[in-house]
């Protein structure tokens, strides 16, 4: 199983969708400020910066998002093929939570367009896959070898192990994370199908696709 190349495509599917899956907004008509406020909330509720207040309704809808995009990651996976168990699934969801809470965003003021508003978020794409493959591969044979239940593992169980290798070195980069260079998107927060305010399938899909940098040094 080629397990970055599983990551990669997971994440890229599931941050297209992360931001569709929008906070509760307004059916009146909303101001600049309260745009520009929305958006803020939604940014920081899916990287983990909202109080985790259980009675903040803000709060508790923002760890919903987060945790369905895990979820999605994590279904993305298992359409691929992966085999995943409790241990590497676990891994994971602390890997990818500990990366959203390492993304950098500002929002900008929004601006009256149409009967919406469009409002401009900056992102530092977080460098996700700053991983020597080859230090992977070498440390899971430095692993499996010593391991006395070598010769009944499955292939299923093989996988688990490298990728578990794979996600551990990721999450040690986040130590002290790196950063691309800065991109701006533009959320367009307008009216939707339901009569009320939340930013549009494209805005989500222009989000998610620059909050992490998929490519590998």
């Amino acid at each position: 199983m080629n397990h970055r190349h599983f990551l990669r495509a997971a994440l890229a599917l599931s941050l297209c969708l992360a931001l569709c899956l929008c906070l509760t907004g307004c059916f009146g008509r909303p101001s600049a400020q309260e745009a520009k406020d929305y958006v803020t909330t939604l940014m920081s509720g899916l990287c983990g910066t909202l109080p985790a207040d259980g009675a903040d309704e803000s709060a508790a809808e923002a760890e919903a998002l987060r945790t369905q995009l895990i979820d999605e990651v994590i279904a993305g996976f298992r359409g691929q093929g992966a085999a995943l168990d409790e241990e590497t699934e676990a891994l994971i969801r602390s890997t990818l939570t500990s990366a959203l809470a390492a993304c950098r965003f500002t929002v900008g003021d929004a601006v009256k367009s149409g009967s919406g508003y469009d409002v401009p978020v900056t992102v530092s794409p977080l460098k996700l896959f700053r991983v020597d493959m080859a230090a992977v591969e070498a440390e899971a044979v430095a692993q499996l070898s010593q391991d006395p239940d070598l010769l009944t593992m499955s292939q299923s169980q093989v996988s688990n192990r490298v990728f578990r290798i794979m996600l551990t070195m990721i999450a040690d980069n986040l130590d002290a994370p790196q950063y691309g260079e800065d991109v701006t998107a533009t959320v367009r927060y307008a009216r939707q199908d339901d009569g009320e305010y939340g930013i549009t399938q494209d805005s989500g899909a222009a989000i998610g696709r620059v909050l992490f940098d998929l490519t590998q040094d």
